[in-house]
């Protein structure tokens, strides 16, 4: 048990503990970005809480599915057989602990979709960092439900995080959240659509390169993996959203990007249900980011999630 007002601590402070697994956090100070678009994964976890018992369909990503998904839509098209999780909220956060989450309160018939952006978090990623930490900020809890012992940089993180509260001193609570999230954890404000070119650089320039899908990764990953599987869950792979303005040369080539739909199938097990290149979209379909789709590319990303699940669940 640790509090949220530890401004100190190392990494290797409970190395040779091999028994710890689980890490409980009490919170001691008011939540300083509960307001913010992160602060959405209180909601998100509330979400997984309250429908533990309905037939689920969870979608981990970074925040291309905060922006670019649409609860509502992909109920209703999954003819509401399904409650919709969307637990997409940062790209530079490790998809593991989501999906270790999410393998907690998953059960038979559950679908748990990844649907990673093209980077080393999103592919099995074990790292803390401080934007994690800001993230979970309101949903504490959720780190009692993983096994610490595979995570790394969590306790230098967590006393960076707590040390860094102290410069903001808002004084907020609980009942604060994002303006432009709604009871779903999605983003509901409008974004229009923008011309054909339309790029921001804000992410860079993306590479489709297989060598994120290392070793390391593929083996964190697939823990989780098997953890959801455990308990009668599909573990199932997606894409995300990607403006086709920001692909390196590399990336424009099909036999490149089909290079790296053949490694993430080789190395990771999950089942693939999305063709790539059904998510590389026109600029005109982003907003803030080449990652965020607007809200007319948010339903085209949406129906074509819907598609695939159907078309998977047609199959099986």
């Amino acid at each position: 048990y640790l509090t949220d007002n530890i401004s100190s601590a190392v990494d290797n402070m409970f190395s040779g503990c091999d028994n710890y697994k689980t890490l409980c956090i009490n919170g001691v100070q008011e939540p300083e970005f509960a307001y913010a678009e992160g602060g959405v994964a209180g909601v998100k976890y509330e979400r997984l809480l309250h429908h533990a018992d309905d037939k689920k369909v969870i979608v981990i990503s970074g925040s291309s599915s905060l922006y670019g998904l649409s609860t509502p839509q992909l109920t209703e098209e999954l003819n509401n057989e399904y409650t919709v999780i969307n637990f997409g909220i940062h790209a530079g956060t490790p998809c593991t602990f989501f999906m270790e989450v999410a393998a907690h309160f998953a059960k038979e018939g559950d679908l748990v979709i990844n649907a990673p952006e093209p980077m080393t978090d999103q592919w099995g990623g074990i790292s803390f960092n401080s934007t994690f930490w800001g993230i979970f900020e309101c949903a504490f809890d959720a780190l009692a439900l993983v096994d610490i012992s595979e995570y790394s940089q969590v306790y230098s993180t967590f006393a960076s995080f707590n040390e860094s509260r102290k410069i903001f001193n808002n004084g907020r609570n609980y009942d604060w959240h994002d303006s432009n999230s709604d009871r779903n954890g999605d983003l509901n404000y409008y974004r229009g659509l923008e011309s054909e070119n339309h790029v921001t650089y804000v992410n860079g320039i993306q590479d489709f390169n297989r060598s994120m899908h290392n070793k390391k990764a593929s083996k964190a990953y697939n823990r989780c993996a098997e953890l959801i599987t455990a308990k009668g869950a599909a573990s199932l792979l997606s894409f995300s959203p990607i403006n086709v303005n920001i692909l390196s040369d590399k990336s424009r080539d099909i036999d490149y990007r089909n290079d790296y739909v053949a490694s993430a199938e080789k190395n990771y097990d999950s089942i693939r249900i999305s063709e790539l290149e059904d998510y590389i979209m026109s600029g005109k379909y982003f907003s803030n980011t080449d990652l965020h789709p607007n809200n007319p590319g948010t339903e085209i990303r949406t129906h074509q999630l819907a598609e695939d699940i159907l078309a998977w669940l047609a199959g099986n």
